[in-house]
């Protein structure tokens, strides 16, 4: 998927990209009131129940899908009415109109699709869901290349479209599989089962409102500014970068969920959880950090040589080393149920994130970029300490000094670039591969010394 969006950032130019950029967060905007919370629903309590209680599975899988489908069709035609609303007055771009309106369509094979990998997910069907999201890939690289290259934005979303549908149809033939080999059928007898709704889906799904929404504001805040649409297609285009590691990294996203939620605790098992984001992150930045133009292979001169691109990219790295730094924190939150806490947290952050962009008298891409580093920030400085009194997470662990120096030095080499790091290119490799040694021996150090903490 990351090609694909390359190959449409390249071929159309920024400012459609940015237009691009913002109709892909709308989507994702309507997309969170339904949200990832069925699918992780499914992901966590099939898991659990499909080998020992038939039953329940049978309920709680029926309850899903069928508050999924209904929700999702509430959301979708509430999308299609406030269309013209949105092009005209929120992005103020009445030509996108007819875009927005396809998008209907994307919107609800979306909401539906990512129920259904949820629900392979929990079954553990891994295999099922890399080849499904495989052949999509490919889908979406070529549908896209065709969609960029004869009709240009309307094409790139009817390409969109196209993938979506046929990863959808994969999602439901396989489940349908997966439900005869279970013998479960489905039932209308679900009502028992509402419980999980409320005390895990409805936070789920919250939580997920306090993220895309504000996500939202600040973009269409960026594109009614001067240039703002070549502003958003800059930071579009750029944090692709962040959405590949994301993507990388939450490959084993459902598997890690599954295997801490049904076995006990398990040492070696919440080591990696924390620090193998973590350790991917820092080590895969540095490069880029080292060596900013690298991106621009991907997308060309037209973003190379804009005056922002080096400032955005460093800041998108932070930005990056940052979240998978949470990554597996959030994976604790889930299988310790404790979503209304993730709720208030993103809530903090959301507020902290359009303040941040709001009261900057510059919009554009850095600022925009910036915004979220300020914002990630203060998230993990108010979540760490409550991480702590529920011993999710050993203090050690973050307050080690190891932890320490790695972020001590990650943060030094980020402001020494950022302002400038007057070196050839000989002795900026030299620096990285010194700095990728000592972290990766940091990192290897944490997962050997934290065993007694751990265990605490």
């Amino acid at each position: 998927m990351f090609f694909a969006w390359v190959i449409v950032a390249n071929i159309l130019g920024k400012t459609i990209n940015g237009e691009i950029g913002v109709l892909r967060s709308t989507i994702n905007l309507f997309i969170a009131f339904v949200g990832t919370g069925f699918g992780i629903t499914l992901t966590k309590y099939l898991s659990k129940y499909k080998d020992e209680e038939t039953e329940r599975t049978s309920k709680i899988l029926s309850l899903t899908l069928t508050a999924s489908f209904f929700f999702g069709i509430i959301i979708s035609l509430t999308y299609y009415i406030l269309s013209p609303w949105i092009a005209n007055k929120v992005l103020a771009a009445p030509h996108l109109l007819y875009v927005i309106r396809i998008n209907t369509f994307l919107l609800f094979f979306s909401i539906m699709n990512g129920v259904f990998l949820g629900c392979l997910q929990g079954f553990e069907k891994f295999k099922t869901t890399t080849w499904i999201n495989s052949v999509f890939g490919v889908c979406l690289f070529i549908f896209l290349f065709f969609g960029a290259s004869n009709n240009q934005i309307t094409g790139v979303f009817w390409g969109f479209i196209f993938a979506t549908i046929i990863s959808l149809v994969l999602s439901i033939y396989y489940t349908s599989k997966t439900i005869v080999e279970y013998k479960i059928k489905l039932t209308t007898d679900f009502l028992s089962e509402i419980r999980i709704l409320k005390h895990f889906t409805v936070p789920a799904i919250l939580s997920g409102l306090m993220v895309v929404p504000f996500k939202w504001i600040l973009e269409t805040l960026l594109v009614r500014q001067e240039n703002g649409y070549s502003e958003m297609g800059l930071f579009s285009a750029l944090f692709l970068f962040h959405t590949l590691l994301l993507m990388i990294v939450n490959t084993v996203n459902a598997p890690m969920i599954i295997t801490m939620s049904n076995s006990k605790k398990n040492i070696k098992l919440e080591k990696l959880n924390i620090l193998l984001p973590w350790a991917f992150g820092v080590l895969v930045a540095l490069p880029v950090l080292f060596f900013p133009e690298i991106l621009g292979i991907f997308f060309g001169s037209d973003y190379l040589k804009d005056e922002n691109y080096r400032t955005t990219v460093i800041f998108i790295i932070l930005i990056t080393v940052l979240v998978l730094f949470k990554n597996g924190m959030a994976r604790i939150m889930i299988v310790n149920n404790l979503m209304w806490f993730s709720f208030v947290s993103n809530l903090v952050w959301g507020i902290v994130l359009v303040s941040a962009f709001y009261f900057n008298p510059v919009k554009d891409s850095v600022t925009l970029a910036l915004s979220y580093a300020i914002a990630y920030v203060i998230n993990i400085l108010i979540s760490v300490p409550f991480y702590v009194y529920k011993k999710i997470i050993p203090m050690s662990i973050i307050y080690s000094k190891l932890s320490i120096f790695v972020w001590f030095f990650f943060l030094f080499l980020v402001y020494v670039i950022f302002n400038g790091l007057d070196l050839d290119n000989l002795s900026k490799v030299i620096l990285l591969t010194l700095f990728f040694i000592i972290f990766c021996l940091c990192f290897y150090k944490m997962f050997l010394n934290e065993e007694k903490n751990f265990r605490d």
